[in-house]
């Protein structure tokens, strides 16, 4: 047992942590971030200082920041050993820092980087998974973060790091003079000392979520530390976190004390680093995209236009499930791989690779299976109208950050206006190339219909000429579960949680046949669609159907616009009659369309034995519509909002499941909300 307790032991820790002073990345290259405050040089890096809620905060940027705007978190010593920093720097990484001094890492110190890097992700576009950075005491903050968010973290560099209290106050009583060297370790975490002695809330023992999550460790230690033990922190901590499962490198420097950190060549801890971040080959050019997800299967998209067979792995621990897909020109480079007999209620880690070579790399690589049983809670998000500009990317950072299982695009996502194959492809290309909504779309489910303007035109309806072209090239693009009966159509469904949802083709079919209905009118969705629809509302057990389309379901629109609902009443009265004649519970309409932002609480009780909201969310982009802002007897709410989108939070079964609707802006402030529990969503008595 070590010596821990000795005044000349101690000293020197709290010393050392008052006094410390002040491979490459293969991707596409972006425009730096600018950020307030004043600037400086750092190393011949513009600094800027700047504060958050009143806390100092700081920001070095790189001379060009890499794809997917990496970045390191230091905690504490600012400027101390930057030999890492530097390095990273040149390699396009952002260096950042947010004083957290004489908080030991405890609770308001996790506010204060929290806040931090919701700013920083949210405002700023910066990869949800930085590494993080620790020397000395500055490890209890790097661990006691990650900790509490370990999906958040994408590797730890931990530096002779303080992992514990408990060992220096295991023997220590209240009048032991060593004691007071330690008090204000003690007081940040509202502490006394017997409860010091019994403490578990540091790295040391909480560490099984890290390893849970897969985060990759690197400590670099001298093994004649006299401030940091090495056996009783390093040492003790990596023969528990490799127990648990996680991967943990240790460099140790032998006869190596306290000072100095870091290695006077950095190449390994760098090295270190650049591996576990987001890295993509340029030989994907767009993606990897995750599409429908089941309890024990999953989609994956991605484009890679060099031709050839392509691998990709999926695992969880030792578990471990591939799939192959051939690239062609035919298909424009695009490939779906398929995987099934996974396990419910699981994170996969996925990699791609090219014959020997692995094209993808890095945390942000992952998807979550439903749970297989119970009423899982679900979040849902849904947006339309989005363009490949900052209005619309600031709207997929803030989606990302609010975490949800999956993100339905509703269409004029993108905006194409052609039915020429070479045109539609470009533009899909084109929107998928977003930075932001590649980072969105890489680790949670897509699903997608499509309005006018994406299917080939404005305001068209199925008589477009070349309409098969764009159904040929969004099906290319996407990785939903189905497209409409397999030849015609796009329309399909999915379940996730107490929540169906069903989206609808309203153009591919539209006027071009009779209504099922009415025979003399024409139909908006077409016989096929219509029996798939009905039978699938009929038998569906979910608490709540949201049906949705890129169109609105009324008719309150500006004067001349025919594409909505409303210019097929015999068909949309059919679906309420229909609803109320099965007894189906649940229904909720979404649309988008009109750049408008708006509830409608339909009157509908008649027909369908309860009011049927309407929920409108448009657009993603900065461009609102004022002229569509136009009166209807069942409308409760309107807003011409910028930047805006839908998020749907589902839970609980039976008449008591809720579903709460909230239409949110790129700040993440709510423009709307309004709560529906399912027995107020069926016939009164059932």
């Amino acid at each position: 047992m070590f010596e821990l307790y000795r005044l000349q032991r101690l000293v020197p820790l709290f010393a050392a942590l008052v006094l410390v002073g002040t491979g490459p990345i293969e991707a596409e290259q972006v425009p730096a971030s600018t950020f307030p405050g004043s600037i400086s040089s750092w190393h011949d890096f513009d600094q800027f200082d700047f504060e958050l809620d009143g806390v100092a905060c700081r920001v070095v940027r790189p001379v060009v920041t890499a794809e997917g705007r990496p970045w390191i978190w230091r905690a504490r010593f600012w400027g101390h050993e930057p030999q890492t920093d530097i390095a990273l720097l040149e390699k396009g990484f952002h260096l950042v820092y947010c004083d957290v001094s004489g908080l030991w890492g405890n609770s308001e110190a996790i506010s204060r980087w929290d806040r931090f890097y919701r700013y920083l992700t949210i405002e700023h576009g910066f990869s949800r998974r930085p590494a993080l950075e620790g020397m000395s005491r500055g490890g209890l903050m790097i661990y006691h973060w990650a900790i509490e968010h370990p999906g958040q973290v994408s590797c730890i560099y931990a530096d002779a790091p303080a992992l514990g209290l408990r060992p220096y106050v295991k023997d220590l009583d209240e009048s032991h003079p060593e004691l007071d060297q330690i008090r204000a370790w003690m007081k940040a975490h509202d502490l006394t000392l017997s409860a010091a002695q019994r403490f578990r809330g540091d790295a040391l023992d909480r560490m099984a979520p890290l390893a849970r999550a897969g985060v990759p460790l690197i400590h670099v230690c001298g093994d004649a530390d006299e401030s940091v033990p090495f056996e009783q922190h390093t040492a003790e901590f990596a023969r528990r976190y490799r127990k648990l499962g996680g991967t943990i490198e240790v460099i140790v420097k032998p006869g190596g004390k306290h000072h100095p950190h870091s290695l006077p060549d950095p190449a390994p801890i760098v090295r270190f680093i650049l591996q576990a971040q987001t890295r993509i080959d340029p030989l994907v050019s767009h993606g990897p995209f995750i599409g429908h997800v089941t309890s024990s299967s999953a989609l994956v998209w991605a484009r890679c236009p060099g031709p050839g067979e392509y691998r990709l792995t999926a695992t969880h621990g030792r578990e471990r499930h591939q799939a192959t897909a051939l690239s062609s020109r035919e298909h424009d480079g695009c490939m779906v791989w398929r995987l099934g007999g996974l396990r419910s209620g699981r994170r996969y880690e996925y990699q791609l690779q090219y014959q020997d070579r692995v094209l993808l790399a890095g945390a942000d690589f992952y998807f979550t299976t439903a749970p297989g049983r119970g009423p899982e809670p679900v979040r849902l998000a849904f947006a339309s109208c989005a363009k490949e500009d900052e209005g619309s990317a600031a709207v997929w950072r803030r989606i990302g950050s609010l975490e949800p299982q999956a993100v339905v695009l509703l269409g004029d996502t993108p905006y194409i206006d052609s039915t020429e194959l070479a045109v539609q492809r470009q533009r899909h290309g084109e929107f998928a190339g977003v930075a932001d909504f590649r980072q969105l779309a890489r680790n949670r489910s897509l699903y997608g219909t499509w309005d006018d303007h994406d299917f080939g035109a404005n305001d068209t309806d199925g008589n477009l000429p070349g309409k098969e072209n764009s159904r040929r090239a969004f099906i290319e693009y996407r990785a939903n579960p189905s497209y409409g009966d397999g030849t015609d159509g796009i329309y399909t469904r999915f379940r996730r949680g107490p929540v169906e949802a069903v989206l609808l083709d309203t153009r591919y079919f539209a006027a071009t046949e009779p209504s099922p209905f009415d025979p003399q009118r024409s139909s908006l969705l077409g016989k096929k669609q219509w029996d798939w629809l009905l039978r699938g509302l009929k038998e569906s057990t979910a608490p709540f159907k949201v049906l949705a389309c890129g169109m609105i379901w009324n008719e309150a629109v500006r004067p001349g616009k025919l594409d909505h609902w409303g210019t097929y009443p015999h068909e949309r009265q059919a679906l309420f009659d229909f609803i109320g004649a099965e007894k189906v519970s649940g229904v909720v309409l979404v649309g988008g369309d009109v750049h408008r932002t708006r509830l409608l609480l339909h009157h509908t009780a008649g027909s369908a034995g309860y009011r049927i909201p309407e929920l409108i969310t448009s657009p993603v982009h900065s461009s609102v519509i004022e002229n569509a802002n136009t009166s209807h007897p069942a409308l409760v709410h309107d807003a011409g909002e910028p930047n805006s989108f839908l998020l749907l939070d589902a839970q609980g079964r039976g008449g008591d499941a809720r579903l709460q609707a909230r239409f949110l802006n790129k700040q993440g402030l709510t423009v709307h909300e309004v709560g529906f529990l399912r027995r107020e969503l069926q016939q009164s008595g059932r």
